[in-house]
């Protein structure tokens, strides 16, 4: 399995970061390939949601399982999709 890493650093707080992240009901607005999203639950320690990929004649879905410490930690975790696994960690160093 190919496993991808990278570190990009973003003039933002962590704060924002955070929020933009785990407010995936907005991802249909600034994410040409997100035709919707379903949150199933959330709380302050975790979000569960599918999103909804309707782009170029590609149709899919997936849903992530994201625990979170706001405003220094998403560990995102793949549950359902086309994907094999996916995780991502989101961390602030501020």
């Amino acid at each position: 399995m190919a496993l991808v890493e990278k570190t990009v650093l973003i003039e933002q707080s962590a704060e924002r970061m955070f929020e933009l992240v785990d407010r995936c009901e907005d991802y249909p607005v600034f994410l040409p390939w997100c035709s919707h999203t379903e949150v199933k639950f959330r709380d302050a320690s975790r979000t569960v949601a599918t999103l909804h990929i309707n782009y170029h004649s590609v149709k899919s879905c997936f849903t992530t399982e994201n625990d979170k410490e706001y405003p220094r930690l998403m560990k995102i975790r793949l549950v359902d999709g086309p994907f094999r696994a996916a995780q991502v960690y989101g961390v602030s160093h501020g």
